[in-house]
């Protein structure tokens, strides 16, 4: 399958990451996508027809580690991002910078 090309106006952000989790509690990923101007995506939908391991809306056990992409269909003018993360059971959050 040929991949998509982007809507005008938009770009294809993907992150090919390999993450580990190294607390004692499993860690959810719910794969908001937040750029430098506080606006939030969700992940591309159609990303699993081009990815094989699509890290998408995952909980990852503790001391496992996971490869994956996250993918996202975002404004060209987009820029500077960070994904969420949640100890399960708990309002305690971590920010994953893109670099």
């Amino acid at each position: 399958m040929v991949p998509e090309t982007a809507q005008d106006g938009t770009k294809f952000v993907v992150f090919s990451v390999v993450i580990e989790n190294i607390t004692k509690d499993t860690l959810n990923f719910y794969n908001d996508l937040t750029d430098s101007q506080g606006r939030k995506y969700d992940p591309y939908a159609d990303a699993f027809w081009y990815f094989d391991e699509n890290f998408c809306y995952t909980d990852l056990a503790p001391n496992t580690a996971k490869r994956g992409v996250f993918v996202y269909n975002v404004p060209t003018d987009s820029a500077d991002y960070y994904l969420s993360v949640l100890k399960a059971g708990t309002d305690d959050g971590y920010r994953l910078y893109a670099k």
